[in-house]
């Protein structure tokens, strides 16, 4: 196999096909949030701009721009939002209902006496854009079992939302069988055993159903949860007890998102089962299948991912049922991924994982990086003189080759490829992004690594493309930069393609560009 992608510094003529557009020329203002839009069967639609055009004492006027995956613009308009008062926001997503934008923002504050100086969440507000006639609804919050207009002056939702200790966090969301509104609770002051429910309207904003998960809301013995996999009609989420501030089980729970109800319930892990899961789960043909990493099981269901023991596989049926549990500890990996027994290799690297493939084909591929999370420094005052200084014990994080580990349907090991790069220092990931295609049977993923180039004294960027197909994984390492030495950023594209973005502030320069990739 091999990819050929056109870089930004290469001769124009080499790069006449490829798609391009100026973010500088898209809207007037200044751009001030921007985001990757997907349809509902999770493929990129294509990308959304926002512009701060002007702004008076208590308002600013706003223009969204849409592109498609092709970069064409296809929609665009102008609207205004709040300003001004101790209130902030910042635009947290951007999600496609049919022919809507769900545009969804964050309100806080930073208290005048703050010590920390972290700011406060106070609401979350959507707005609605049709496509159709480019209309921009009003602001709109959850409050007392219904989506109201948020006041306008932020001076007034500061004060209003400051008195609610258990706020209401709203997220929109899109999938191939069902699309609308879920409202979680989220408690300013960290007392989770407040938050009791989640709740769930359809796109047209009407009620469907809820589902207590903490139904006592006992500070002594209450429940939490998280999100884990939201796929056709189902959804997935984790159940935490915690008893006396301990963890007393923890619980996958599967709902049906038409309905609310339970389908069932499975025991992940609780004390005494001896060991502590790292999950991420994906539901292929009916079946939730669930891998990561895990450790043993310490006093207070504590756990240190540094300490990894390997990695493991359950599949449950529709009905939450076991039909396969497999864990496969370092030693059964050690040979082919050049780690000792214990998950580490000869400099003191241990594998990171960065992303799990789980294929449609019931094949699983899992890409890791070798990571030395390094020494903190020791601070030491030195006698009779006022200064404190690191001691010699400091060691930065790095981050060297990356290791995928491909394994069969009954999560047996076929393959372990090393893709070699330079060790990259005071970096935790070089990993970026990834893509399932071929109908997730394959996929491809990209990691950036800085070099040093000894013959012209500079750094070079080297991005890493690599195809996963078959139990295989085929590379190309293209250098990527800029004749200006402008900052190039590499972003996800529609299957195929991947977009970079160079751009320079103080220059007013910042363009897109498309560029094909050839895997065979």
């Amino acid at each position: 196999m091999r990819f050929r992608i056109v870089v930004l510094a290469l001769l124009f003529s080499l790069f006449a096909k490829a798609q391009v557009s100026d973010l500088m020329k898209l809207a007037e203002g200044s751009l001030i949030y921007t985001s990757i839009v997907y349809d509902s069967d999770d493929n990129l639609y294509g990308y959304f701009y926002l512009y701060q055009m002007d702004a008076e004492k208590n308002r600013k006027k706003l223009e969204y721009v849409l592109l498609d995956k092709n970069l064409n613009k296809v929609n665009n308009g102008e609207f205004s939002t709040g300003s001004g008062g101790k209130a902030k926001y910042k635009f947290d997503n951007c999600t496609l209902i049919d022919n809507k934008i769900i545009l969804t923002k964050d309100y806080y504050y930073t208290p005048t006496f703050s010590i920390d100086g972290i700011p406060v969440y106070l609401a979350t507000t959507f707005q609605i854009i049709t496509l159709q006639d480019r209309s921009v609804s009003p602001e709109y919050l959850y409050k007392d079992g219904n989506f109201v207009e948020a006041p306008t002056d932020l001076s007034v939702l500061k004060d209003e939302a400051k008195k609610e200790e258990t706020k209401n966090v709203i997220s929109a969301f899109s999938n191939e069988k069902n699309a609308g509104f879920y409202i979680t609770q989220y408690n300013q002051k960290q007392k989770n055993y407040l938050e009791k429910e989640m709740k769930f309207f359809d796109k047209d904003l009407k009620f469907k159903w809820k589902y207590i998960y903490n139904p006592n809301t006992d500070p002594e013995n209450y429940t939490t949860f998280k999100f884990l996999h939201l796929k056709g009609d189902n959804i997935y989420i984790t159940e935490t007890n915690w008893v006396k501030h301990n963890v007393n089980s923890f619980n996958i729970v599967a709902l049906n998102i038409r309905t609310g109800e339970k389908k069932y319930e499975y025991k992940m892990e609780f004390p005494g089962c001896g060991k502590i899961h790292n999950l991420n789960a994906r539901e292929v043909e009916g079946k939730l299948v669930i891998a990561g990493t895990y450790v043993k099981e310490e006093k207070d269901m504590n756990a240190d991912f540094n300490k990894r023991l390997g990695f493991y596989r359950i599949v449950l049926n529709e009905n939450g049922s076991e039909t396969d549990k497999k864990y496969l500890p370092w030693p059964s990996l050690a040979p082919r991924a050049n780690i000792n027994e214990k998950g580490y290799d000869k400099e003191g690297y241990t594998l990171h994982p960065r992303r799990y493939f789980l294929f449609a084909n019931g094949k699983i591929s899992i890409v890791s990086e070798r990571y030395n999370p390094g020494k903190s420094a020791v601070q030491v005052p030195i006698p009779f003189v006022n200064l404190i200084v690191a001691a010699a014990t400091y060691k930065p994080q790095c981050t060297g080759d990356i290791v995928v580990m491909n394994f069969n349907k009954d999560f047996a090991l076929e393959s372990a490829d090393t893709i070699r790069k330079e060790v990259s220092k005071e970096n935790y990931s070089d990993y970026l992004f990834s893509q399932y295609i071929r109908n997730d049977t394959a996929a491809v993923f990209f990691y950036s690594n800085i070099v040093q180039n000894k013959k012209e004294k500079k750094e070079d960027m080297i991005l890493g493309i690599d195809l996963i197909a078959d139990g295989k994984v085929s590379e190309e390492k293209i250098p990527v930069y800029s004749k200006k030495k402008y900052y190039i950023e590499v972003m996800p594209a529609k299957e195929g393609y991947i977009m970079l973005r160079e751009y320079n502030e103080k220059e007013k320069y910042n363009q897109l560009r498309l560029e094909k990739l050839n895997y065979e």
